[in-house]
């Protein structure tokens, strides 16, 4: 691991974001992507006996958006063990 005060700008940022990436439920992890200069943060993860997806979680690159991000995938995971069918977990997340 890399000692973190040595760590500038985006290189500082991009660290944060995999430490932040281990604590991620399981069953729920992190993705990045990069389009037109602007990284985007997505939720990936598998309904029970579907396919795996990756959803935006409408949260930025920044410190505080990669918490917010944490977040959204523990009630993601939280979610996907109380739903028993594939349509009740669609309808709590799109509400």
């Amino acid at each position: 691991m890399t000692d973190s005060s040595k760590l500038i700008g985006w290189e500082a940022l991009s660290a944060f974001y995999s430490s932040m990436a281990e604590l991620t439920p399981e069953g729920v992890n992190f993705k990045r992507d990069s389009k037109a200069g602007k990284t985007y943060l997505y939720l990936q993860f598998r309904i029970p006996g579907g396919k795996r997806y990756a959803k935006p979680c409408a949260c930025d690159f920044t410190e505080d958006g990669i918490r917010k991000a944490l977040m959204k995938a523990q009630k993601v995971a939280e979610a996907l063990t109380k739903f028993s069918t594939e349509s009740e977990f669609w309808a709590w997340y799109d509400s």
